[in-house]
């Protein structure tokens, strides 16, 4: 047993002195669509040397296959954790992730900018009161969550704004 870990951490060694990065060594991280040319831009961040890998620590930008921007956010050590603005099909969500999970308040807005949907998460899960609103603005549906359940009965409102 003791010679199997031996060889292991002598591996480990071998591996990490071969790779030449030294534990927090920074270097930035790009990504490009495979179609081409020219080269499209997919992610662009930086990485840091941690633990033996290399891992996505620090400002991001995701863009489309045309270079528009489609999310800006932090990672910490690996995981997304800081303000978020993310594109989610035909909504833009803003947020904050802690440890890789959503965290706090979110909102949604369709492309217009209109507030489409807003509430909390704990933990990754919704939790609390969530809105949701027409194109109009008019308030469309209150939905209690707990731990990301439904609790309780979804209160629906017409496109004037009258409950149903």
């Amino acid at each position: 047993m003791k010679a199997t870990n031996v060889l292991l951490s002598i591996l480990l060694v071998a591996s990490t002195a071969a790779c030449g990065a030294e534990e927090g060594e920074r270097r930035s991280e790009k990504a490009y669509w495979d179609e081409g040319p020219p080269p499209v831009l997919r992610f662009e961040g930086e990485e840091v040397y941690w633990k033996g890998d290399w891992v996505t620590d620090g400002p991001v930008t995701y863009f489309d296959k045309t270079g528009r921007v489609t999310a800006r956010g932090h990672f910490k050590l690996g995981k997304e954790d800081g303000d978020w603005t993310m594109e989610e099909g035909n909504t833009i969500g803003q947020g904050r992730f802690q440890d890789g999970r959503r965290e706090g308040r979110w909102e949604y807005r369709y492309a217009s900018d209109q507030l489409q949907e807003e509430g909390s998460y704990r933990a990754g899960q919704r939790d609390g009161e969530w809105r949701t609103y027409y194109s109009n603005g008019a308030l469309e549906t209150i939905t209690q969550y707990e731990n990301g359940q439904i609790v309780g009965e979804v209160q629906r409102f017409d496109y004037e704004g009258n409950r149903l």
